[in-house]
């Protein structure tokens, strides 16, 4: 469980997952949809810096949601996940690369499971 952490997306500080700005970061062009079990978040995907437990990634893609549903006393979600399951979540793209995949890609991490 995360506590009292900061996630950094280029355009201040918030909360893990908190509700990011519609200024922030640079669209992509893509509609975003991701269920969550029973939860579910929609808006537009984008690319900024994204910083977190002192790694950065300077185009990370993130979510600007418009509507959610089911995140009851929950800000959002910061996933570190496998790619597998961004398949189909950005209407143009079929999948999209995790956190933790654009650290390993610009080599500041070995792979997505050693750091």
């Amino acid at each position: 469980m995360f506590t009292n952490t900061l996630l950094h997306v280029g355009c201040g500080q918030a909360g893990a997952g908190a509700a990011v700005s519609s200024s922030c970061g640079t669209s992509t062009g893509g509609d975003l949809s991701v269920t969550y079990g029973s939860a579910v978040v929609a808006g537009t995907e984008k690319k900024g810096p994204v910083s977190f437990a002192g790694l950065t990634v300077s185009k990370q893609s993130f979510g600007a949601a418009s509507s959610a549903s089911g995140f009851e006393g929950v800000d959002g979600i910061f996933g570190l996940g496998p790619v597998v399951l961004t398949s189909n979540t950005v209407s143009n793209a079929d999948t999209v690369p995790t956190f933790l995949d654009n650290l390993r890609s610009q080599g500041s991490i070995v792979s997505a499971t050693t750091v």
